[in-house]
């Protein structure tokens, strides 16, 4: 069916197809100095310049407003900024200087991640916020990727990390970090698995991904993302474990990235990625119970 033509708020056009299956359903196009790009409106859409097929990003709707930058150069901005902030903190709390000044480096780097996604997709993009809808058809694959990399967690520690890992230095960093006695423990566990999950599939796939599904083909977005998920986790390691321990985390730590981001590609919506997320952390911190209070 032929694209029909009109004028949308404040003078912009924009364009409506009459099948549900065009990506041009609807589009509205912005003019940027002589430079025109289109955002689809539609919930499961995202901002992307037209050399780009549509894919995944915001939970949120992108409104008539015009966005203060083009798509590429916003997603490049916003990756600028946010991606050196974790590692910087955990590099400054764990090698540089770990008391207080470290530690105040590390809670403005969290709170740095947290706000910029919400106020960038708010303020630059001009996006709405909206809550990701629950795909039912998701939850089904976040459930057994999560128990497959659980496994795969556990696996691991019993093949070789079991060898790798010393209990006695395993404890004294519990201890130091006040996690050695087991209430408080359970209280981090608690937190790490439901909470910092979900901040963590806002930060880095709703909004890590979906910048760098702008700036490459969505598939090529998946590792990607799943790196820039992977780096401060990297430096962590190194802080408490050998090179080996390191590695082999690391590398557990960008397959999980990968998978949860992958998840946001196919089903649109972060939640079946925190699905996963929840067990692959229960699969970690239930190994720690072992290693700081039973062995």
């Amino acid at each position: 069916m032929q694209n029909e033509k009109r004028t949308g708020p404040g003078g912009s056009r924009i364009l409506a197809s009459g099948s549900n299956n065009s990506p041009l359903h609807p589009r509205q196009t912005h003019g940027d100095g002589g430079r025109s790009y289109t955002t689809p409106l539609t919930e499961n859409s995202c901002r992307r310049s037209e050399s780009h097929p549509a894919g995944p990003v915001y939970p949120g709707l992108p409104t008539s407003r015009t966005p203060r930058l083009p798509p590429d150069r916003s997603a490049r901005w916003a990756l600028l900024l946010l991606l050196p902030a974790p590692t910087l903190g955990v590099w400054m709390a764990l090698f540089v200087s770990p008391g207080p000044l470290g530690q105040a480096v590390f809670t403005v780097s969290k709170v740095w991640i947290l706000l910029l996604p919400a106020l960038w997709v708010r303020y630059v993009d001009r996006a709405s916020w909206r809550l990701p809808r629950i795909p039912k058809e998701g939850l089904h694959f976040g459930l057994v990727s999560g128990l497959l990399i659980a496994a795969f967690v556990v696996a691991a520690y019993a093949i070789v990390g079991r060898h790798w890992i010393d209990i006695e230095q395993a404890r004294e960093v519990a201890d130091e970090a006040g996690l050695g006695r087991l209430p408080a423990y359970i209280v981090a566990a608690l937190y790490f698995c439901f909470i910092n999950a979900l901040l963590e599939e806002y930060v880095w796939r709703w909004f890590v991904y979906g910048k760098c599904a702008i700036l490459m083909r969505p598939l090529w977005a998946v590792p990607a993302a799943g790196l820039c998920f992977t780096i401060h986790h990297i430096v962590a390691l190194m802080a408490y474990f050998d090179w080996r321990v390191t590695l082999f985390g690391s590398l557990g730590v960008w397959i999980g990235g990968m998978t949860w981001s992958w998840c946001l590609l196919r089903y649109r919506s972060i939640w079946p990625g925190y699905i996963s997320h929840i067990f692959a952390d229960l699969a970690v911190f239930g190994i720690g119970l072992v290693l700081l209070f039973i062995l």
